[in-house]
């Protein structure tokens, strides 16, 4: 397989505009599935893929979730579909998929980095620049986090979303430095920068559960570290530490986001979301019209903002979906992590168990951004796994 065609797969995951990258990846693996069956010798069919865990999620959602409304959104949910079977039917090699890997690390460290000496520039020569974001008169207080803030509108992100990639970034970044993927020391150390650079955009976000995550990931490896008894980076944990204590004491914003949990309006969807499911616990209402109805619940107690899912993947499967999908869910994170845990591949179980954590707060399963990062590494991982089956065969 070609690297050129290969490198498309990153590029539509990391691009800048959040539909506009899911209608391409949508076409670009319709146009690669329909080139496989023209060209049946490079197809490599197999009713396997129905028994990939995506497509039973995929399946799942549109009985439960999606027959009941319209067909809108759906080169969204169509990525658990088109991903995993595109990672099915080519031919490709361990090399390959430590090459997406890369360059989804790379692309998006680069697009973060450009967009932050964008965004200065523009602070700086421009002065009345600033005005015509709507996000200043809420930061103004505090310039350094307007500025992350501004820099994940004009990409398309929202800042939750921002900082879940640069998460994610960042725990890939340690596995291909750890695995010794990169054998490059200048590819190394460009790897490290990036990663210095996630972890500082991930805590300027002030995204309080990827705060959490990173502070569980860094107590893990040192605690993995000291059980093998290998040797731990301390100069790289001393450093992160001090960035993180720096943001704290720099962002008056990062205590205020801790402080006034109670405050968080995502507590009260959390309510009304438990209070509507409980009429349609076991199926659920559908997408869309759990979408009205929790609108509709909220117009009742005279709120200004109104949203449109709970904030939480468990919850608003429940309402959506009812009992059935929210089972069916878990039961799909808690077989992943035990596939990934029992074939070694930590950074799979990794992934799950911090997505999951981030499904407390965010119903990331109902944007382009979440089910797309799902999906995707969810099938990278997955053909990781059948490398080192293969490898157990063959020996």
């Amino acid at each position: 397989m070609k690297k050129a065609s290969l490198f498309l797969l990153p590029l539509a995951v990391s691009f800048p505009i959040e539909k506009l990258s899911s209608f391409f990846l949508v076409l670009f693996l319709l146009t690669q599935l329909i080139l496989f069956f023209l060209k049946k010798k490079h197809l490599t069919f197999t009713y396997k893929i129905f028994k990939n865990p995506l497509v039973i999620l995929f399946f799942f959602t549109f009985f439960l979730l999606k027959l009941r409304t319209s067909l809108g959104g759906w080169d969204r949910d169509l990525s658990l579909l088109l991903i995993p079977m595109f990672f099915s039917f080519r031919k490709l090699k361990q090399e390959d998929i430590y090459f997406i890997l890369k360059w989804f690390v790379y692309l998006f460290g680069l697009g973060l980095i450009t967009c932050l000496f964008y965004e200065i520039i523009a602070e700086f020569y421009f002065y009345n620049y600033v005005n015509e974001w709507k996000l200043i008169e809420h930061y103004k207080n505090n310039h350094i986090f307007y500025l992350v803030h501004s820099i994940s509108e004009r990409i398309g992100f929202h800042h939750i979303y921002l900082s879940l990639y640069m998460f994610c970034g960042f725990i890939v970044s340690h596995w291909l430095l750890s695995e010794k993927v990169i054998d490059s020391i200048r590819e190394r150390w460009f790897i490290i920068i990036l990663m210095i650079f996630f972890f500082l955009f991930s805590f300027l976000s002030i995204s309080r559960m990827t705060i959490i995550s990173f502070i569980i990931y860094f107590l893990g490896v040192v605690f993995y570290s000291l059980k093998k008894r290998n040797k731990i980076n301390y100069s790289l944990i001393i450093f992160f530490i001090f960035i993180g204590v720096s943001t704290v004491f720099f962002s008056n914003k990062f205590t205020e986001r801790f402080k006034n949990i109670k405050n968080d309006p995502r507590i009260n969807l959390f309510n009304l979301s438990v209070d509507l499911s409980q009429e349609a616990f076991f199926l659920g209402y559908g997408a869309r019209r759990g979408e009205e109805l929790l609108i509709e619940k909220q117009r009742k107690e005279g709120g200004n903002v109104y949203y449109n899912n709970s904030h939480n993947q468990y919850l608003d499967y429940l309402l959506k979906g009812g009992g059935l999908m929210l089972l069916f869910f878990l039961t799909l994170l808690f077989l992943l992590s035990k596939y990934f845990i029992v074939n070694n591949l930590y950074i799979g179980y990794i992934f799950v168990f911090f997505f999951a954590l981030q499904c407390l707060t965010e119903a990331l399963m109902e944007r382009y951004r979440g089910i797309i990062l799902f999906s995707f590494l969810i099938s990278i991982f997955l053909k990781l796994v059948s490398f080192k089956s293969e490898k157990k065969i063959i020996n």
